[in-house]
């Protein structure tokens, strides 16, 4: 349509879409999440193009095959230390099942 936009404004609108609408929905699955009996965790590494940590990690909570709740969240560290999970799960009273 003609209308220029820059890079700075598409990246401002892309914080404010999450900051208002997706952080909010992240923090209430993971509310429900945290209900679950027996959640699942992973991470995985990937590279980072011009930082100067070469490697960050995403990690992967999602609740039990047979939960009725199918819920799966990433959430982005640079680090790989078990204090990751033990932050993100806070006082979670149930059973977490990992690799290692």
């Amino acid at each position: 349509m003609g209308l220029e936009v820059s890079r700075q404004m598409l990246n401002y609108w892309g914080l404010k879409s999450n900051e208002y609408y997706f952080k909010p929905m992240f923090e209430l699955l993971k509310q429900k999440l945290l209900t679950s009996p027996i959640l699942h965790a992973d991470e995985t590494y990937y590279t980072v193009l011009e930082s100067e940590t070469v490697k960050t990690y995403y990690w992967v909570f999602l609740s039990g095959k047979h939960d009725p709740y199918k819920i799966t969240l990433y959430h982005h560290d640079p680090s790989r230390s078990g204090k990751v999970a033990l932050n993100f799960l806070g006082d979670y009273p149930g059973y977490l099942h990992c690799d290692m």
